[in-house]
């Protein structure tokens, strides 16, 4: 549902049946993006109040927010995999299948992807989806964020960490 600035409702996407958004929405260039408890993720044109494309190849909720630059859309899809689709069509670029049952919302920092997953950080190149590094943390993690060329990142054992790009 789109909103006016008095609070109004200006109009809204049909996104599917069983396809409650689950998850965190994100925006570009007048499409909006997101997960729903059926295991997709749609792309719909705020403009036109229409789905332009669906990836379907979820098997459950998905909760996770995707992250979009002007060319791609990436996200953790419920099989454990972070996809990398086209913006404009939703056709599949690449597919990284990474370990572990509880991932985070991916960021997509310059031409890296950092995902979580569990107790661990990848980042993927956006390129191709092949993993550069890893950083096993041990507690799970919270989505991470880049602020002045650090990674910073929530751990449940109460702390929040940075890491520099180096690894340090």
């Amino acid at each position: 549902t789109l909103f006016t600035s008095d609070g109004k409702t200006a109009g809204s996407v049909e996104v599917g049946e069983e396809c409650e958004m689950a998850g965190g929405v994100a925006l570009h260039s007048g499409q909006v993006f997101g997960g729903n408890r059926r295991g997709s993720v749609a792309a719909a044109d705020i403009e036109e109040g229409s789905i332009t494309w669906r990836h379907e190849k979820g098997q459950g909720e998905l909760f996770t927010t995707p992250a979009v630059t002007d060319k791609r859309v990436v996200f953790y899809g419920t099989d454990g995999a972070v996809y990398c689709v086209e913006r404009k069509s939703g056709k599949e670029v690449w597919t990284a299948k990474l370990e572990g049952r509880d991932p985070v919302s991916p960021i997509i920092a310059d031409s890296t992807v950092i995902a979580g997953v569990d107790g661990t950080l990848f980042a993927l190149k956006l390129k191709d989806g092949k993993q550069i590094w890893r950083i096993d943390i041990g507690d799970e993690v919270t989505e991470p964020a880049v602020v002045d060329g650090k990674l910073i990142v929530g751990v449940d054992d109460g702390h929040v960490s940075a890491y520099e790009e180096d690894g340090k």
